[in-house]
């Protein structure tokens, strides 16, 4: 009678209830954007404590979405490297690394910026399997007005096609145009707008991860 109350008592002890298990799943959301988060503030905090040449850190906001990015150019060549994490609530977090030469392809003017390389991106989508990374190539460009220098537009494009891609993924896209104003001298606010398309292996689509119009801040140091 003792050895089957005991059962009964085990059996009772070890279900969990449903709040328990939503928040076990709460909590390893959290810690996987914390590890994402340290990974890009420890990348942004290399980069800014690298050789002394430029850097910029970027930061902005969606209805859905956040990002955090920062570039350093380490070399008087125009070789630039970045890192940035975009967290959004619904669909997960993407965290990329990337290389690029950086240069001015109109020499004497300085109106145009122009920047060609590669990018390394981890994407982890919540509540799905498809995760993996992707190795994406392409580049950015910022053309500021040579008659009102406070108003530019800037924009990126990288994709990376089945061959580059690993785990669960099949095609990255990342494309982002904005306007730029020059609050002050190295300070600015854009207006934008970004997408994120990931392609899934497992079921052979193409699914928006991220869409929409954006609202940031650039940073010069």
């Amino acid at each position: 009678m003792h050895a089957g109350a005991a059962r009964r008592y085990d059996a009772v002890s070890v279900r969990q209830p449903p709040s328990a298990v939503a928040n076990m799943g709460l909590t390893r959301d959290a810690g996987e954007i914390m590890i994402a988060l340290r990974a890009t503030v420890l990348a942004l905090v290399g980069l800014a404590l690298g050789p002394v040449h430029a850097t910029e850190v970027e930061f902005d906001l969606s209805d859905d979405s956040a990002r955090l990015a920062g570039a350093h150019q380490v070399t008087d060549t125009g070789l630039e490297l970045d890192a940035s994490w975009l967290h959004h609530e619904d669909d997960g977090d993407v965290v990329g690394v990337g290389a690029h030469l950086v240069d001015n392809p109109l020499p004497g003017r300085g109106t145009l910026r122009a920047g060609v390389g590669g990018r390394l991106y981890f994407v982890e989508q919540d509540g799905r399997r498809d995760d993996g990374q992707a190795l994406a190539l392409g580049g950015k460009a910022r053309y500021t007005w040579p008659t009102f220098n406070r108003v530019g537009i800037a924009g990126h494009f990288y994709f990376a096609p089945d061959v580059s891609t690993f785990g669960d993924l099949d095609s990255y896209l990342e494309f982002m145009v904005r306007g730029e104003y020059l609050v002050m001298r190295n300070a600015g606010a854009y207006l934008g707008f970004r997408t994120v398309r990931v392609g899934e292996e497992r079921n052979n689509d193409t699914r928006s991860f991220d869409s929409g119009p954006v609202l940031g801040i650039r940073i010069r140091f």
